[in-house]
């Protein structure tokens, strides 16, 4: 995939998120309701993604309601961190 149709495959996975709550690419986002583990392994995910210039989106809320803990633009994948305790 050439740079152009890249960033247009990312833009078409932005339309899938909840404008209100101002989604912002390679960001690293937490919620208050997670453990410090659960954020550092969120935070080792991401660090792998921005070596590879692979754009995300973390607390991702997708219209409908649906939720993700990273959600990657150039894939359209949705990433749940589990089992860090």
């Amino acid at each position: 995939m050439n740079k152009l149709e890249l960033m247009k495959f990312r833009n078409n996975c932005m339309q899938k998120l909840d404008r209100a709550y101002r989604p912002t690419r390679n960001v690293i986002r937490f919620s208050h309701t997670e453990t410090i583990e659960h954020y550092l392994q969120k935070c080792k995910v991401c660090y792998e993604l921005s070596k590879m210039n692979i754009e995300f989106i973390c607390e991702a809320r997708f219209y409908g309601g649906s939720r993700a803990d990273i959600y990657v633009l150039d894939k359209d994948t949705a990433i749940e961190i589990l089992h860090t305790e």
